[in-house]
């Protein structure tokens, strides 16, 4: 279960982004569905905790 949630635009993608180096890793992308039936969604994880967009 998700601790919490953002909805972020592209923009907001960049500016949290650009904190880091380019050859810095970030974070995780994996895929989830809500069981075998539905559709798997990409999801971006970031390592560390985001408390500011």
């Amino acid at each position: 279960m998700a601790q919490s949630m953002q909805r972020l635009s592209k923009d907001d993608l960049l500016k949290l982004l650009d904190r880091y180096a380019d050859d810095d890793f970030v974070g995780v992308l994996f895929t989830a569905a809500r069981d075998i039936h539905s559709d798997q969604s990409t999801i971006f994880v970031f390592y560390d905790k985001v408390t500011e967009v």
